[in-house]
């Protein structure tokens, strides 16, 4: 071993405490327990769509229920935070040559393919999933795909 790594080693080691930090020592209390969110289920029956641009909207939690995946060189992608929310967008850098913009939001599978958009807001309201250009959904188990230039679902409120 290098010199060098030993003393490294030997500062490291000297920085270590044996005594457990406590929520007192980091200045903290009690962690709260999370907040239960009562959530919709539209979204638990997988489905596909596909569409030129797809803008996801909903309350506090929104984030926690969808995935995404954009690919370096071929997507650019936003994080916004103001007082009308959290937005994230992803645009694709060539629309029709790049990849599509994968995504998914509980069991429905999106593929954007010039932008999405996902806007987390404060209050309660439901999910909105609007889709425009080409659009193409269609429901796992049903025989006919739904088609035409716009598409919007709505995920209520669950009371």
């Amino acid at each position: 071993m290098p010199r060098t790594a030993l003393i490294l080693t030997a500062l490291l080691c000297s920085c270590v405490s044996s005594e457990p930090a406590t929520d007192a020592a980091l200045g903290a209390g009690p962690a709260a327990p999370p907040e239960v969110v009562a959530w919709r289920t539209a979204f638990d029956e997988v489905a596909v769509m596909i569409a030129d641009v797809v803008h996801i909207e909903g309350p506090k939690g929104l984030v926690d229920h969808i995935a995404t995946r954009p690919v370096a060189g071929h997507h650019v992608q936003n994080l916004e935070t103001f007082p009308k929310g959290f937005l994230h967008t992803i645009v694709a850098l060539e629309p029709g040559v790049s990849l599509e913009i994968q995504a998914a939001l509980d069991q429905l599978q999106i593929a954007a393919l010039r932008q999405l958009t996902i806007l987390e807001r404060p209050g309660d309201l439901p999910v909105t999933v609007s889709a425009t250009g080409n659009v193409f959904y269609q429901r796992s188990g049903e025989a006919e795909a739904q088609r035409g230039p716009s598409l919007k679902l709505v995920g209520p409120i669950p009371r």
